[in-house]
């Protein structure tokens, strides 16, 4: 990111459900820590079985849409504040956590 700017995160896990289908679980093993600002490349990058065959079915909207939602209702959720240059380390034990790229 070239400026400052605010993103939501937080820790999301359990199933993708759209729509009253089940689609799977996010991850088998544990949650994901993301920020809303990195869903749409989250999504573009991921493997998973159940975002990939809802994305399949639903398209890429109706995905975003589900996962900002449990991005919303989690229980680790906050708003987070990164300097200009940084991009999001979202961990459980540091939900704003950042890394400055670019030499700053």
């Amino acid at each position: 990111a070239a400026g400052a700017s605010t993103s939501m995160c937080g820790c999301i896990s359990g199933g993708i459900e759209i729509g009253g289908i089940h689609y799977g679980d996010i991850s088998a093993s544990e949650e994901i820590c993301t920020c809303a600002s990195l869903l749409a490349s989250l999504v573009a990058d991921i493997k998973l079985s159940p975002i990939t065959w809802a994305l399949d079915v639903l398209g890429h909207g109706a995905v975003i849409a589900s996962l900002t939602d449990k991005l919303n209702n989690c229980d680790t959720k906050r708003t987070c504040s990164l300097p200009a240059f940084a991009e999001s380390r979202c961990k459980r034990d540091d939900i704003c956590g950042f890394e400055c790229s670019g030499g700053y």
